[in-house]
């Protein structure tokens, strides 16, 4: 839809025929394409990041799909901030679930330096986590 759209309208795409990809890794690029053409990815353990933001960008929701469950299932203590970072930023619902779920099952995350810095650069996201950990609120009893 994105493409098309570029296409349509007096866009610099549709004067020149040409959309120059400036934000995008070269491979990132070549896998994109190759997904939009065929449905497949080869390379999609080593892309699937970048994948993941080009099918959000280019409104790709199958690919986005796909990367959101190769991402999922490949959390580790070094990239489960950075793809909490991701999930939250591209609106992944199962990947900010299982990654929240990853750190909760797994609390030598919180002293990875790669976690401090995800903490500082969302707390948002940090609460949603301590909320969590913590489970339902109790019920407050009030003291006579």
């Amino acid at each position: 839809p994105v493409f098309k759209s570029m296409f349509e309208h007096q866009l610099e795409e549709s004067k020149t025929g040409r959309v120059f990809v400036e934000d995008l890794e070269p491979e990132t690029v070549h896998e994109f394409l190759r997904f939009a053409y065929t449905g497949d990815v080869e390379n999609l353990e080593g892309e699937a990041e970048g994948l993941l933001a080009a099918a959000w960008k280019y409104d790709l929701p199958q690919l986005m799909q796909v990367c959101e469950h190769s991402l999922a299932s490949s959390l580790s203590e070094e990239n489960v901030g950075r793809r909490l970072l991701l999930a939250d930023l591209y609106q992944c619902s199962d990947l900010k679930q299982a990654a929240i779920n990853f750190v909760c099952d797994n609390s030598e995350v919180l002293d990875q330096e790669s976690w401090t810095e995800t903490a500082g650069k969302n707390p948002r996201l940090l609460n949603e986590v301590i909320r969590v950990f913590a489970g339902p609120p109790k019920k407050k009893r009030r003291v006579v």
